[in-house]
């Protein structure tokens, strides 16, 4: 008997459900959003300034070092000597060059982000039942009308 009066207990209680059919005041199309990064290079001219070399003062100041590094030393010490001249003399001749200022194009990469519509996620659909106004949302658009479930119970 105990457990004939437990299972009762669970047993759930069905509703008498009538259907009907409520207008279809709006309907808008709900599209997913996503974002979207797109490297792109962008290249802006910059001034530089350059120092350009003095071929002739390199090669005259070579000649000239190594002219006087052959008056030092005796024997491969006056070969080294002529070497270290000569290569002194063109740094040091080499600097007379002129600077200029020139025009570069410096490039880098950026992102840039779009939103894009993705694919159509639903519809929001708002509909009138009994001179009231109700919104859901529905996988497909639903015409005109709508069906609605309405379930009717003993109110205690």
């Amino acid at each position: 008997m105990k457990k004939l009066l437990l299972a009762m207990l669970f047993v759930p209680v069905v509703a008498q459900a009538e259907i009907y059919e409520a207008r279809v005041l709006n309907v808008k199309p709900i599209y997913g959003v996503r974002e979207v990064n797109i490297p792109m290079e962008v290249c802006e001219p910059v001034q530089v300034e350059r120092q350009s070399t003095n071929t002739a003062g390199t090669v005259l100041g070579a000649i000239a070092g190594a002219a006087i590094g052959n008056q030092f030393g005796k024997g491969s010490g006056k070969d080294v000597a002529t070497v270290v001249g000569g290569v002194v003399g063109a740094q040091i001749g080499g600097q007379g060059g002129r600077t200029e200022t020139v025009t570069e194009n410096r490039c880098r990469t950026v992102n840039r982000t779009y939103r894009e519509q993705d694919r159509l996620q639903g519809f929001d659909v708002s509909y009138e039942f009994m001179n009231r106004r109700y919104t859901t949302r529905m996988n497909s658009h639903p015409g005109q009308t709508v069906r609605i479930n309405v379930y009717h119970t003993v109110a205690e």
